[in-house]
């Protein structure tokens, strides 16, 4: 049974999901005919946001989390893994744009607020998974393994954050928490917009 928190959190982040669902760039990924360019691009600007985000979030968590359970919530080496598959090098990677201006992770109360996206947007991929596999024909292994959560069971995993967030953010703290969430999906949008905008 979901939390009062994990309730709070999606009836609070819905308007920056609608957003995301009308007018950001993953939504081409499920129309016909987007190209390997396309999803590349794709990549390529989540890398970006990821690389101002992730590092600075799980150092939040240092304190609170052992390193195994740490390392579980690492995205960027997935998508590094799906652009290298594109012929993407690391020198290309050092290159790309990286969002200038993110979230700020003073505590891991508003580290949580990120990865409740990060971890929820697994469940998510699995569509756009689903439609990567049948237009592109990429995999977990083969330049899918973002959106696929590199083949693992996104239900479980979402399973164990629960747990794990609802042991770290006491009620009087939730404000924070969906404040965190709120701000990073609205740069999210944002720093996503702005490629499509670019295109």
């Amino acid at each position: 049974m979901a939390s009062a928190l994990f309730r709070h959190l999606k009836t609070a982040i819905q308007p920056y999901h609608d957003a995301a669902e009308a007018e950001g760039p993953l939504r081409r990924l499920l129309l016909p005919g987007f190209t390997p360019a396309e999803y590349v691009a794709v990549l390529k600007r989540l890398y970006g946001f990821l690389c101002a985000v992730e590092p600075a979030a799980i150092g939040a968590l240092e304190t609170a989390l052992s390193r195994d359970d740490s390392r579980k919530l690492w995205r960027l080496p997935h998508l590094a893994a799906d652009l290298s598959h594109f012929g993407v090098t690391t020198a290309d990677l050092e290159s790309l744009p990286v969002c200038p201006r993110p979230p700020s992770f003073q505590t891991p109360i508003r580290a949580v607020g990120w990865f409740y996206l990060s971890e929820g947007s697994r469940l998510g991929g699995q569509v756009l998974a689903g439609a990567l596999k049948e237009r592109l024909g990429v995999g977990p292994e083969t330049g899918a393994a973002y959106f696929s959560s590199r083949g693992e069971n996104p239900g479980h995993r979402w399973r164990w954050f629960q747990s794990m967030a609802v042991q770290l953010i006491p009620p009087e703290a939730e404000q924070e928490t969906i404040a965190a969430a709120c701000d990073c999906f609205d740069q999210l949008n944002r720093w996503l917009a702005d490629q499509s905008r670019q295109e």
